[in-house]
């Protein structure tokens, strides 16, 4: 099982009323375990986790407990990660190079199963998302991102849009392979986060095309 929406969890929550009718003394705290599972599933997918739960895990109340468990080691060490990531020396960076995008539809989304191959690993995009490209391959931008982060500076001369972010980036080079959210760097490539309600977002960036897109924001001082 590696979604939960209406298609995986219909069935699911059918089998759980059958169970729950033919056990009504364990009805509170299935439920509850229910309810924890799909949170954690929910959250595992958007933070790039694949649990690789078995589609048979509600049915017995320890392997859903054990499922439990795993995920919730999983987002812990992503959140020890993030707290790790949050202690580096990172810089503030302008991105003077434009982002390349097309818009992605539902032909795209049949053709690509919903995940781009990226340089840092698998991405998963909905319709109306879009297609980035550079020198070093194609990644998904979330429609929302674009329209609430970028600026339209142009266009290319086979018809991609051309992009730019609204506000600086905050960026640091790391020593040694890295993975956050499901991607991976390499030693010398760079991290990257930006900020906005929800907290900080992470992702990776190949060093040679950083460094060909990003500029140094000399601080006051410097």
């Amino acid at each position: 099982m590696n979604e939960v929406d209406g298609n995986v969890c219909d069935p699911v929550e059918q089998e759980i009323q059958h169970l729950m009718a033919e056990h009504p003394d364990v009805k509170e705290r299935f439920s509850r375990l229910f309810n924890r599972f799909r949170e954690l599933m929910r959250l595992c997918l958007e933070s790039g986790i694949s649990p690789e739960i078995s589609a048979d895990v509600w049915c017995e109340m320890d392997v859903l407990e054990t499922a439990i468990r795993r995920m919730e080691f999983q987002l812990s060490k992503l959140s020890d990660q993030t707290q790790q990531f949050d202690r580096l020396p990172f810089k503030t960076y302008r991105k003077t190079k434009p982002t390349e995008v097309r818009w992605l539809d539902t032909v795209d989304h049949i053709a690509y199963k919903g995940v781009i191959q990226t340089a840092e690993g698998p991405s998963s995009f909905e319709v109306g998302d879009f297609l980035a490209r550079d020198a070093k391959g194609f990644w998904p931008i979330a429609h929302l991102n674009i329209v609430t982060n970028y600026e339209y500076v142009g266009q290319t001369g086979d018809g991609w849009l051309m992009y730019l972010p609204l506000e600086p980036r905050e960026a640091v080079q790391m020593t040694e392979q890295f993975t956050i959210d499901g991607l991976t760097g390499q030693a010398g490539d760079y991290l990257l986060r930006r900020k906005d309600e929800d907290g900080y977002h992470y992702w990776p960036c190949n060093k040679d095309i950083f460094e060909g897109s990003y500029e140094l924001i000399q601080e006051k001082g410097v």
